[in-house]
């Protein structure tokens, strides 16, 4: 008896080099700027393992993740997908840099 989840059907956008991705996503996060709205929405996950909650939204069926460099939290993403164990090939993750230096090596 299997305890894998069958993951509901989401609509899917195509984009423009014809990879389709889930409208809908998992947030590992929200930037924090002090004195604005993001203090108090959404930054639950900021500069924290967040692990747990990535596998779970995995396990439930999430096929797209949403970080960012500025959450601190993408060795949760890297954790998630290994202890899922599912296909890699099979998630689409979105993930947005500060500077352009950042991800020229």
């Amino acid at each position: 008896m299997s305890s894998a989840v069958t993951p509901p059907s989401v609509p899917q956008v195509t984009l423009n080099d014809g990879h389709s991705i889930p409208v809908i996503g998992f947030g590992t996060g929200s930037s924090r700027r002090s004195g604005s709205l993001a203090d108090l929405v959404g930054t639950a996950n900021y500069g924290k393992d967040c692990t747990e909650h990535v596998l779970s939204a995995l396990k439930a069926g999430y096929r797209y993740l949403d970080g960012a460099q500025q959450y601190r939290n993408s060795a949760s993403i890297r954790d998630a997908l290994k202890a899922w164990g599912g296909k890699r090939e099979e998630v689409y993750i979105l993930t947005k840099c500060r500077r352009l230096q950042d991800v020229m090596c």
